[in-house]
């Protein structure tokens, strides 16, 4: 049963952001909520490095004395799922210190001292995850080799010999939220009254690790302490590291990562239970329910748990970003352009086509559960309560990066090369990662310069010198459709682009032809060939049985490789690529 319950009052949840603000007037919070997308985890990192690019250039116009808006936006919180964690845990890592900005096009591989992409585009590749080094061991963890994500995790947190960087931009602390599917579960019990009592167990897999970046502050209660610079090899460095490539274990095809945490760490959450609004109820306003685990008596502490894709369980960890930003969880950010003060930024690069699924009870048995899957993975991106806030022309809280081109290239899986394949396209071919990192920082420059605004009454703005606000308008101004998105209120940008963030970032050129299909012919049957014999001796079938299966497969190995070429074959055509 609960322990500890905090409640709002009326006064409180009327204004619900105001008198929770821990920064000085005319200063606005930012959370990132970085979704998963697999390969197209590329785009999530590019469009970091371009927001980072215009919170540097701006601060160091302002620090010069040039003529800019003086307000301030101070980055709070991050969530992150699956490649959006790893994009997460990189941008931890990253902040502290200074890197260049991959700006106008993607350099030859070889290392830019940028760790956004250089573990994204010239990072995991296809090759890589065909290779069969892991499997000499004769143990069968994941259908592809894991061991190279490994390695670029490690080099993206090792941070030995980067200047640092003195980013006060940066909240101190700075939240950072990880989701992880917890195969093992957490144990809750509920006491069911009746004639006799009876305990209900429940175990919770959706699950999440917590970090603090702390410089000088104190970390949140229960967060792992992260403190600059980074180091693969310290401990709380380490269990980020951990934390991100489980989060990004995408089921069956990527290694399930054990994590550790101490028992006590759960204490600390909280579930959000409604209030009826009925006057003078006990349960009128939204309560904050500390809802303790129930662990058996010789579980072990701290205590190891099994986890695999965050996305799995939450795609887009929204609410987690939310309560990170807020000192009283029950309560809601402002939607109201006039007064809003904080916001969360979605970074969602939805990599691949949306196709319904089947109607009619004709449907056969494969067809149902091809369905399922999908609705499964739907149903774990976007609640529509979310989608219809970030989408709202009212409503100033949330604000959405999703992939766009201009030209219409990408076919059906959308302007990311990274769509298809189940969003691993982008593993295939560096070109691919590339274009999607480019267009990562070219959408975000367009969302910051036109669509991540407050209208000019807020009090964000109210520092501003005479006549700055005409200048900075006339972006948004010059576009019908804002005009008629914000019915002729006039907005100002929460970040505006100045310096090197003002170039325009160009599109990047649609990489098509790059990749030959047949190439991959061979490392795809070595790899099947060698998780088979892998798979068959952990069986441990009779002889005939043995036998049998081997037969099978001499035959059936070149087929599956052949299918396996053409589907990317039909992949490549249907993209233009």
């Amino acid at each position: 049963m609960p322990d500890t319950i905090l409640s709002a009052s009326p006064d409180t949840l009327a204004r619900p952001v105001q008198s929770q603000s821990r920064l000085p007037p005319g200063t606005f919070e930012l959370g990132l909520v970085l979704a998963g997308a697999v390969s197209a985890g590329a785009y999530t990192a590019g469009a970091l490095d371009f927001l980072i690019e215009a919170m540097d250039e701006w601060e160091a116009a302002k620090a010069a004395g040039q003529p800019v808006p003086p307000h301030q936006v101070r980055l709070t919180a991050i969530s992150g799922a699956s490649a959006g964690a790893m994009c997460g845990a990189i941008l931890a890592a990253a902040l502290p210190r200074r890197f260049p900005p991959v700006s106008l096009k993607a350099p030859a591989p070889g290392g830019t001292g940028n760790p956004l992409f250089d573990t994204w585009v010239d990072g995991p590749d296809i090759r890589d995850f065909l290779d069969t080094s892991d499997l000499e061991s004769g143990t069968l963890q994941s259908v592809l080799n894991t061991e190279r994500l490994g390695h670029l995790v490690d080099a993206a947190l090792n941070a030995r010999g980067k200047p640092e960087a003195d980013r006060k931009w940066v909240l101190d602390p700075l939240r950072l939220r990880l989701s992880v599917a917890n195969l093992r579960g957490i144990p809750y019990g509920v006491d069911l009254a009746g004639a006799q009592a009876q305990v209900q167990g429940l175990l919770v897999h959706a699950d999440h690790m917590a970090f603090s970046l702390v410089r000088n502050a104190l970390p949140a209660e229960g967060d792992v302490v992260l403190r600059p610079p980074a180091v693969a090899s310290e401990a709380g460095w380490k269990t980020l590291g951990q934390a991100a490539l489980a989060s990004g274990a995408f089921p069956v095809a990527l290694r399930a990562r054990a994590l550790e945490r101490a028992l006590g760490a759960l204490r600390v959450r909280k579930v959000i239970v409604p209030g009826d609004g009925v006057p003078g109820s006990p349960w009128e306003v939204p309560r904050a329910i500390d809802f303790n685990p129930r662990w058996p008596a010789n579980e072990p502490d701290p205590g190891q748990f099994l986890c695999v894709d965050g996305g799995t369980m939450n795609n887009e960890p929204l609410e987690l970003c939310r309560q990170a930003m807020l000192a009283n969880p029950v309560q809601r950010m402002t939607r109201l352009g006039a007064e809003a003060d904080r916001a969360l930024l979605m970074i969602d690069p939805f990599p691949d086509p949306v196709r319904l699924g089947p109607a009619a009870e004709t449907a056969s048995l494969p067809q149902v559960l091809a369905a399922l899957i999908s609705a499964w993975k739907m149903q774990c991106r976007l609640s529509a309560v979310d989608v219809s806030l970030a989408l709202s022309d009212d409503a100033y809280s949330r604000y959405l990066l999703a992939p766009q081109r201009n030209d219409n290239r990408g076919g059906e899986g959308g302007p990311l090369a990274a769509g298809g394949l189940g969003a691993f396209l982008g593993f295939f071919h560096r070109d691919f990662r590339s274009h999607d990192y480019l267009l990562g920082r070219r959408n975000c420059q367009q969302l910051l310069r036109l669509h991540f605004a407050l209208p000019t009454e807020n009090d964000l703005f109210s520092l501003w010198p005479p006549g700055l606000k005409d200048s900075w308008a006339s972006d948004a101004e010059q576009r019908q459709d804002l005009a008629e998105r914000w019915r002729g209120k006039s907005h100002l940008p929460i970040i505006p682009l100045v310096g090197s963030a003002a170039v325009p970032q160009p599109l990047p050129d649609w990489p098509a032809g790059r990749l030959r299909p047949e190439s991959l012919g061979e490392p795809i049957e070595a790899r099947l060939d060698k998780v088979f014999q892998v798979l068959l001796a952990q069986l441990q079938l009779g002889w005939l049985p043995h036998q049998g299966a081997r037969s099978i497969w001499w035959w059936e190995r070149r087929r599956l490789r052949d299918a396996a070429v053409e589907a990317i074959r039909n992949t490549l055509k249907a993209k233009s690529l």
